[in-house]
């Protein structure tokens, strides 16, 4: 298999990328020097490498060693935040390691999960998916200021991101040993099943009518159940957990997209007036501000507007 050479012409003179993408379907096979991380937000399917096929359902973080041949399959709509890392990355940050100490080098720490395929899949817990979208938004706008300390703060973004990962690779398989063990152990992991299935289902119709009837029959759940598992989880009641989740969608698209607010309203899934009512209920800042304010110290590079446009059409 040839070298991916649109890689070095994406990246240029960096040596990171950190991009948010959304695309109807994906399927590819390439190779390229460097490693990957993927946090899938919404899209099912396989991934591939090393002849090796493993199955991905989102939320998940995925880890590729990219000099080997690898690729993927999804299908639907393909929500991701992709992080490309080449050698070289960082220059020289030792200095946030104590090696007297015991500390390892950040170049063992800046680098790969192993893997005998080069791919990891991680399942991402429901609980964890806002915290790691915080962190590759703040990974993406840092790259975007590109200075010395904007470098620094990357790598230890990086960091953080492996040390979630070896977490969730560490409870998936304990929760497999324990499903293994005993019959209460596995009706446990169901219910987290189920409502990590419910987490998704409103994520991915969050542009339409939610209501707790079409929630329940998705799960098969009653209504009654669906209200106190999203009040027992999340602390919220299910109107204001879907709610919070609309704005966080469209605090995204209006942070990472040219969109006209008029679309991005109708993209979560409500009216312009009743949008821009809540946003500042919430945010204490108008969708026009909070984008503003967003951009004011540096400017992200923006979304292709043509890819919303697609998804959204195809949603009519």
């Amino acid at each position: 298999m040839k070298w991916d050479t649109q890689i070095y012409k994406r990246l240029g003179q960096r040596t990171i990328s950190c991009d948010y993408r959304v695309t109807d379907g994906y399927k590819c096979c390439h190779r390229h020097v460097g490693w990957e991380i993927l946090f899938v937000l919404r899209g099912n399917g396989v991934f591939i490498a090393n002849h090796t096929l493993t199955p991905m359902q989102s939320p998940a973080l995925v880890m590729i060693e990219s000099s080997i041949p690898h690729g993927n399959d999804i299908k639907g709509c393909y929500e991701r935040w992709n992080t490309i890392i080449l050698p070289g990355f960082p220059h020289s940050l030792d200095h946030l390691l104590d090696k007297n100490k015991g500390g390892s080098s950040i170049e063992n720490t800046i680098s790969p999960l192993k893997s005998p395929s080069g791919l990891l899949v991680a399942p991402v817990l429901p609980s964890y998916v806002n915290r790691l979208e915080n962190i590759f938004c703040t990974l993406a706008e840092e790259l975007q200021i590109s200075d010395a300390l904007s470098v620094e703060i990357a790598a230890l973004k990086i960091m953080e991101i492996k040390c979630y990962f070896s977490r969730f690779m560490k409870d998936r398989t304990s929760s497999q040993t324990a499903a293994a063990i005993t019959a209460d152990n596995d009706a446990l992991l169901n219910a987290q099943d189920t409502f990590a299935n419910l987490l998704n289902i409103i994520e991915d119709h969050l542009d339409e009518e939610l209501t707790a009837d079409f929630l329940a029959k998705a799960v098969h759940l009653s209504r009654s159940q669906v209200y106190r598992l999203i009040r027992t989880r999340t602390g919220q009641s299910l109107n204001n957990y879907i709610k919070h989740r609309r704005i966080a969608k469209a605090k995204t698209l209006l942070k990472y997209s040219d969109l006209p607010i008029t679309n991005i309203a109708a993209l979560v899934g409500m009216p312009l007036s009743g949008f821009c009512k809540v946003f500042r209920q919430l945010e204490m800042l108008t969708p026009t501000e909070f984008r503003d304010h967003s951009r004011s110290e540096h400017e992200p590079k923006a979304l292709d507007n043509l890819t919303f446009r697609k998804i959204a059409d195809n949603r009519r």
